[in-house]
């Protein structure tokens, strides 16, 4: 048997015995032909399989890039980052489960409040963790989770660790505080994996972490082999500490900006620009500068201030004024363990911890994202061993400004 540059393969019939001799004729030569075609054989299979279950299907793919062009960009990476989050705050958030309590003894003090949609006639999990300050009640997470139900199957969403819905369970940190993160969502995913055959994690921003930590866990369980298990990061940033310091710089660069702009004045504007045209075609440039400063303020500065109240460090006389300051206050074993830039707080450790036989992974995200400023995604890829098929760089988006485009079910449900 011979595998041709086609990738067809020729039968042909070994002669192990001379006619002549009757004798043997397993020499060098045989055994090497022997050996060097089985090598092709198992290289040729690994191949095919990883690149099978490690990679963003074509019609997926096709779907994001088909709407993607819509977009015109405005070379402002906060502006789009506001569109897509005003995009998905008023998109169809209808979601039809509920909430649920866990008591997670030993983790946290008081009960954790998930969502969770059942389906009966599914053996499918989607399990969603959201950005940072993702809790249950907000907008997004909503938008997200219909997004998910669209698809089908059983839905879970686990708020994120810096959530109010997440921080009111009094989680109990020791020394290590991320193991607590990372122990909680596991827990909870016990709860619902029992009669599912499928695994699909999502996540979003910061909640990547947790999403990878989980993968990486649960697909090196010897009950896990035979389970179809996959991981989508959105927009996911690889190192926590760069990409805290990239929010702080541009929050710290807009500041000024934001308390030029009139609230009232823009706000007319925005119902003004998002009615006539769901992507944008002509935009008032200072428009773009103070939609691009509420991005920052309006809507993360408030969410910081709002869950360091939540904390049992709050101290009213302390100002937080970026994510640096809430981390110092609120949790400063997580800050340390950031600011040493310790493997197991970068996405590359969880991900090369996964077991790739039973795992598949796809990321998207886009080229002006300023979490990852300065960093090499063709380097990543390469380091945690994913192919350029299990990857989309948009030309446009901030962060997470695609996600406000209408087409996620359909891209998702067409990946599985």
């Amino acid at each position: 048997m011979r595998i041709k540059k086609n990738n067809t393969i020729e039968v042909f019939t070994l002669k192990l015995y001379d006619i002549d001799s009757k004798r043997p004729r397993l020499n060098n030569c045989l055994i090497k032909e022997v050996v060097d075609y089985m090598s092709k054989v198992i290289l040729s299979f690994i191949f095919l399989t990883t690149l099978a279950y490690g990679q963003w299907s074509p019609k997926a793919r096709k779907i994001i890039e088909d709407e993607a062009v819509k977009y015109k960009s405005f070379d402002d990476a906060g502006y789009v980052s506001y569109w897509g989050g005003i995009r998905r705050r008023f998109a169809d958030r209808e979601n039809t489960g509920e909430i649920k309590e866990f008591k997670l003894p030993g983790l946290t003090e008081l009960g954790l409040k998930t969502y969770f949609r059942e389906n009966k006639q599914s053996a499918k999990l989607h399990v969603f963790f959201p950005g940072v300050f993702g809790s249950l009640d907000s907008e997004i997470t909503k938008r997200m989770t219909q997004i998910f139900e669209s698809i089908g199957g059983n839905v879970l969403v686990i708020p994120n660790f810096l959530a109010v819905d997440y921080i009111q369970s009094k989680p109990i940190y020791g020394k290590r505080s991320l193991v607590t993160d990372i122990l909680i969502p596991l827990k909870i995913i016990d709860k619902y994996n029992k009669n599912v055959n499928e695994i699909h994690l999502y996540a979003e921003s910061l909640g990547s972490y947790i999403g990878a930590s989980v993968l990486a866990r649960l697909s090196n369980r010897s009950e896990m082999k035979n389970k179809k298990l996959s991981l989508t990061l959105l927009w996911p940033p690889i190192e926590i500490k760069s990409a805290i310091s990239s929010f702080d710089k541009n929050i710290e660069k807009s500041k000024s900006i934001y308390n030029d702009c009139s609230l009232i004045v823009n706000g007319i504007k925005t119902i003004y620009y998002f009615m006539k045209d769901f992507y944008p075609k002509e935009i008032d440039r200072d428009y773009i500068t103070c939609m691009s400063s509420m991005f920052y303020h309006a809507a993360f500065v408030k969410s910081i201030k709002k869950s360091y109240e939540e904390t049992s460090k709050f101290d009213k006389n302390i100002e937080i004024e970026n994510f640096s300051d809430y981390l110092k206050q609120s949790r400063p074993g997580l800050h340390t363990l950031l600011d040493n830039n310790e493997k197991d707080a970068t996405l590359k450790y969880w991900l090369n911890k996964r077991n790739v036989k039973n795992t598949r992974v796809q990321i998207v995200t886009s080229v002006d994202d300023f979490l990852n400023i300065d960093k090499d995604w063709k380097q990543f890829l390469k380091e945690t061993g994913l192919s350029d098929e299990s990857f989309i760089l948009m030309k446009w988006g901030g962060h997470s400004g695609p996600l406000g485009m209408p087409i996620w079910a359909d891209a998702l449900k067409a990946n599985l």
